[in-house]
């Protein structure tokens, strides 16, 4: 697959869809919008543990670039 046939937004859709498969009812996987300091906006994707407080976020803007 490549960028001609598939958006950044379509891209995160997938891969949240995968992660959340992969991680199943433990975690709750979600597409995030963020603002960076230097005023640029990055999608990610928040993967929240429903047990512990923690929710790391990955960027997936560097992914896309690479397909």
């Amino acid at each position: 697959m490549n960028k001609k046939e598939m958006s950044l937004h379509a891209f995160a859709e997938k891969t949240k869809e995968w992660m959340q498969q992969y991680l199943g009812d433990t975690y709750t996987v979600s597409i995030v919008d963020l603002k960076k300091n230097n005023g640029f906006t990055r999608k990610g994707l928040m993967i929240q543990d429903n047990i512990y407080n923690i929710s790391p976020t990955i960027y997936l803007d560097d992914y896309y670039e690479r397909i």
